[in-house]
């Protein structure tokens, strides 16, 4: 009714087609709630049934209008459908993950420690639940045993101990490279192993092979299983030589930043808990019984991967935020008659 009382002056056409855009603007408001397909399907349908009409000076005139309407509310439309999706996308994306490294975050700086020294078997078996428990029983002792044992000795290559048990996770290393296998066997020190009869000792350098230093501090290194590649852990300990020395337990991150460190006497077991454990090394302290020391029984918690830092997932999300950002303009379909 609007056309056809009005299209035939020159002023009132001015008027009706101001009124049309203004319609169509108000509509547009509306339909903003409604997914940005309804609204791109509804036009689309108009327009056809619009082509489909006798083009006579009517339609002429009304395809006119409604393309002018069309064009400002496409602009409407784009600003309103822009700034949902920019919301959103903030929202759902960066918030969240910014969200989820916030505690990430959190919860990594409040890494939970434990220390224990003790010589009571139920102590040390509720530590060691769960967790590898290392005896060095299937690894050939240095010469047999007996003086082979004896600091100085070269270490023989079926007897020295490094990467044996990197299924479970764990590397071995000392000064001389590889840690030394020992019996005690027949000796009068045989009750130095808590599980019979092997121990292990430090190395030094020597001519052609590391020779046993009881000295010398003991190095493990956390990986994942059959690998090289660093990990962690979420406890270590092991059961210090009773007839031995005082030892030191230090446990680092991956970054090689000192967690935690305890000390332990001889006849003690010493270990720490904390889950963010990348290597430990067992280093003397002073003389007790006899010079040096060796351990036994090493404990080993579950092994993981290293985290991704929240630094990677907050750089992530800012390069996913400035590839959406770009790419908004071209998602936009801009309906013209």
């Amino acid at each position: 009714g609007l056309f056809e009382r009005h299209h035939q002056q020159p002023e009132n056409r001015r008027l009706c087609r101001e009124n049309i855009i203004f319609m169509a603007l108000s509509a547009d408001l509306q339909l903003s709630v409604c997914s940005e397909y309804e609204i791109r399907t509804d036009r689309k349908e108009t327009i056809n049934e619009i082509n489909r009409k006798p083009p006579d000076r009517k339609t002429v005139f009304r395809k006119r209008v409604f393309r002018q309407a069309l064009r400002a509310s496409n602009r409407l439309c784009y600003f309103h459908w822009k700034r949902r999706i920019t919301m959103t996308k903030y929202f759902s994306t960066d918030s969240i993950i910014m969200f989820v490294a916030f505690i990430t975050i959190s919860v990594s700086s409040q890494t939970w420690a434990a220390t224990v020294v003790t010589t009571d078997p139920t102590v040390v078996a509720t530590f060691q639940a769960g967790a590898s428990v290392l005896g060095f029983d299937a690894i050939p002792p240095n010469g047999g045993g007996g003086s082979f044992g004896n600091t100085g000795k070269p270490i023989q290559p079926e007897s020295q101990l490094t990467d044996q048990f990197s299924n479970v996770g764990v590397i071995f290393s000392s000064t001389g490279g590889a840690v030394g296998v020992v019996g005690v066997e027949g000796l009068p020190n045989e009750s130095d192993a808590t599980s019979p009869f092997n121990l292990i000792g430090g190395s030094s350098p020597g001519t052609t092979l590391p020779v046993l230093n009881y000295f010398q501090p003991i190095t493990l290194q956390f990986v994942l299983p059959n690998t090289t590649t660093p990990a962690l852990t979420t406890h270590v300990g092991a059961w210090n030589d009773p007839t031995g020395s005082r030892i030191l337990l230090s446990v680092f991150d991956v970054n090689g930043s000192l967690l935690e460190s305890v000390q332990a006497d001889e006849g003690f077991f010493v270990g720490i808990a904390n889950p963010a454990i990348a290597s430990a090394t067992f280093s003397f302290i002073s003389t007790q019984s006899v010079s040096g020391f060796a351990l036994d029984d090493v404990t080993i918690g579950f092994v993981s991967a290293v985290p991704v830092p929240a630094a990677v997932w907050l750089f992530g999300s800012t390069l996913i935020g400035l590839i959406g950002m770009r790419k908004i303009p071209s998602k936009v379909s801009t309906i013209t008659a």
